[in-house]
């Protein structure tokens, strides 16, 4: 694909689905072939809205009207991610319904929920280690 035709534009609450779909086909396409649709539909947004509140810089890409990229940029200042207050309120109210969820799931669904957010609190946390023993660290 070449970029002729490409717009680019800062994500908006409507992408949500469109970002959730893209994460889905990469990473989660094994609860959609299991016929689990709510799961999958679950499964994607709510790792998009984690994304999102985690990334200041959020873009979609375009072409005839139609989006065919997303780009979803971190920044850490002082060692912590900074967040982005806009996606803050959806990322919670899917987080509930995620942790609601995978009290009745199996480990593999459990994982495909969580797996992005325990590997991102996990880096958090080594980035704030990091920071505290090196004032560099983050900057």
């Amino acid at each position: 694909m070449n970029i002729e035709g490409i717009t680019l534009r800062e994500a908006v609450a409507d992408d949500l689905d469109a970002i959730a779909l893209i994460y889905n086909s990469l990473w989660c396409n094994w609860i959609r072939k299991a016929g689990a649709w709510e799961d999958w539909a679950l499964c994607g947004r709510f790792n998009a809205a984690m994304q999102l509140q985690r990334s200041p810089i959020t873009l979609m890409a375009e072409r005839n009207g139609a989006v065919v990229g997303a780009r979803l940029v971190g920044v850490f200042e002082n060692g912590a991610p900074v967040r982005n207050p806009r996606w803050q309120p959806v990322y919670e109210e899917l987080l509930a319904k995620a942790t609601e969820r995978a009290e009745t799931a199996d480990g593999d669904l459990e994982g495909s929920l969580f797996g992005d957010s325990w590997e991102k609190a996990t880096a958090d946390l080594s980035q704030d280690q990091d920071h505290q023993h090196n004032p560099c660290m983050g900057r």
